[in-house]
This record gives C-alpha cells, structure tokens and sequence, in this order.
C-alpha cells in the first residue's frame, strides 16, 4: 500500500513540473520577447472577419497600446494573434476598481472549425478549447498585479470569443497579456481613476 502511494505521490511531483505557471513580465521588451518565443499555431482554414479590420494594431506579437479615442477603430485592438473589443477610453472606458467588460478574440478556434460546421459541431469542439489566460501589470508597479483565466468560449464558427469581466485594482497604465493555446496578444491600457 505505501509502495503504491509512494508511486502516486512521485507522479504527481513529476506532473507538477512539467506544467510551470506562466509568469508576468513587467516590461514591454520582456512582453514581446516572450511573445517571439511563444509557440505558433497552423494558418486557420476559416478566419473571423474581425480579423480583417478595421482594427488599431497589427499582427505582429508586439504590444499595442490604446488610443485617447478608441471610438474611431470600434474599440477593436489586435497584437499578435488576438483581438481585443471594448470601450478602453472615455465615460464608458476602464475604472479603477470596476469591472469591464471585454472580449478576447482569438485567431485559432475550436480544432480549426471549418465554414460548413454546424453550431452543434462547433460548440462540441468550444467545450474542450484551451482557456484564456489574462496576465496583468501596473507598468512601473509590480506589485499591483492581476491573473484572470476565462473558460468559456461563446460564438459560432465564423465569430467566437471570450467574453471576461476584468477589474483593474488601480489606476495608471497596464501591460496586459492574453494567451490561449498557440495564441498570444500584448495591450498597453490606460486606467482611469
């Protein structure tokens, strides 16, 4: 009986090394140098129409940052692989101390759904999708800090995202990285008091 506890116990130790939490980098060269080596996914056979703009950003795994006004690109932002929809500025753009609601809109879907998939099919596939990880950083702060996964994936095959509730504790610029799978995306945020 101990032998096979002993056994467990080793398996489990070996598991728990092999599955490192991402950490937070707290500069945007050591964000972008991560996103340069973060693992990339094949082309998708069908592509979310968000990502043929208009948008503010490119798709280059490098951080972006958000306008003054971002009601002249609809509140869409792109690095690297992912989108980002909201209201980043103005009355309705990010509070300390609120929750806000943005969509994360990543590049690769449910095992690369194809056009003709039913949304019975599609969401089969949504159920066992990678998470969304949302790393943050007050820039100049490390301490304040913020990790937020979100599971659910909402959609169809031709538009799918990840709907999240984010609360920054404080005001200032932050450095937000989302990741999911072979996706990856860097955003510069401005919070208001």
């Amino acid at each position: 009986m101990r032998y096979v506890s002993f056994a467990v116990a080793a398996m489990l130790v070996l598991t728990a090394q092999v599955g490192r939490p991402q950490g937070i980098p707290l500069t945007v060269a050591n964000a972008e140098a991560e996103g340069a080596a973060f693992r990339h996914g094949p082309p998708q056979t069908v592509v979310q129409y968000m990502f043929g703009g208009p948008f503010r950003g490119t798709s280059q795994r490098t951080c972006v940052q958000s306008l003054p006004d971002d009601s002249i690109r609809g509140g869409s932002l792109r690095s690297g692989d992912i989108i980002v929809r909201s209201r980043f500025t103005g009355p309705w753009g990010l509070k300390a101390g609120r929750a806000h609601k943005i969509l994360w809109m990543p590049l690769h879907g449910p095992a690369d759904t194809s056009a003709r998939s039913s949304f019975a099919e599609w969401r089969t596939k949504a159920i066992v999708h990678a998470p969304l990880l949302i790393r943050a950083v007050r820039v100049g702060h490390a301490l304040d800090s913020l990790r937020q996964t979100v599971t659910r994936l909402t959609g169809g095959p031709r538009q799918f995202g990840f709907p999240s509730e984010v609360r920054f504790p404080t005001a200032g610029q932050w450095l937000v990285l989302a990741t999911t799978d072979e996706d990856w995306g860097c955003f510069l945020l401005t919070v208001a008091e």
